[in-house]
C-alpha cells in the first residue's frame, strides 16, 4: 500500500502542550461534526473547527444549543495557519461516521505533536493506536467520545508524550522518502 505523506520538515511540531480540542475538515454529516459539538457540551471544552461546507449552518445552530461559548468556527484556512491552530490545542479529533482511509487531519495532527481521537471506521483504527497517540471510540457517540477527550485535556503531559509518539510515528512511517520508496516499489513490481 502506498500512504499518503506529510512533510515533518514543512510542519513543525508544538513546543509544549497547548489547550481544547481542533478538528479540521469538511463540515458535512459524515464527518460527525456534531458529534464532536455534542460531546463539548458534556465535557465543558472549548473546541476549534476548521473548515467549511454545507453543513456550517446547521453545525453553527448546534453549537449555540448544545455548547454556548465553547465552539469557534474558524473557516477553510491557509495550511500555515491551519497548523498553528493545531499547535495551540491539546488534543485532535475526527468523529468521522464514514469509513474514511486514510485523512490527511490524522496525519497533520500527528506532525503537529497532537494525539488523535477518532472513530474505529475504515482505516482510522490502522492510524490512530489506542493509548500510545490517541483513542479509539464509537462512532456517534457524544459521551464516550468526551469522556475520551476529556481525559486528555485533564492530563497535558500525557497527552503531549502521546503528540510526540504520532509525531515519531509521521516521520517513520509518512514521510516524503518513504511514500518516494513506496511509489517506486509499485512501479518496478510493475514493470516486470
Amino acid at each position: 500500500m502506498v500512504s499518503h505523506f506529510v512533510d515533518g520538515a514543512v510542519i513543525a511540531p508544538a513546543a509544549s502542550p497547548g489547550d481544547g480540542v481542533v478538528f479540521a475538515g469538511r463540515l458535512v454529516d459524515e464527518k460527525g461534526v456534531d458529534t464532536l459539538i455534542a460531546a463539548a457540551g458534556l465535557g465543558g471544552f472549548r473546541v476549534d473547527v476548521a473548515g467549511e461546507g454545507p453543513a456550517r449552518p446547521e453545525l453553527e445552530r448546534l453549537a449555540a444549543e448544545s455548547a454556548p461559548g465553547l465552539v469557534r468556527f474558524h473557516g477553510r484556512l491557509a495550511k500555515d495557519d491551519l497548523h498553528e491552530l493545531m499547535r495551540r490545542a491539546r488534543v485532535a479529533a475526527a468523529p468521522s461516521r464514514w469509513h474514511e482511509n486514510q485523512p490527511m487531519a490524522v496525519l497533520e495532527a500527528f506532525a503537529c505533536g497532537l494525539p488523535v481521537v477518532t472513530t474505529g471506521l475504515g482505516g482510522l483504527p490502522e492510524l490512530v493506536e489506542p493509548g500510545v497517540d490517541g483513542a479509539i471510540v464509537p462512532a456517534g457517540d457524544p459521551a464516550a467520545l468526551a469522556a475520551a477527550l476529556t481525559a486528555l485535556l485533564a492530563d497535558p503531559s500525557r497527552a503531549f508524550a502521546m503528540g510526540r509518539a504520532g509525531r515519531a510515528k509521521v516521520e517513520r512511517d509518512f514521510a516524503p522518502d518513504v511514500h518516494l520508496a513506496r511509489l517506486r516499489e509499485v512501479y518496478s513490481g510493475a514493470s516486470r
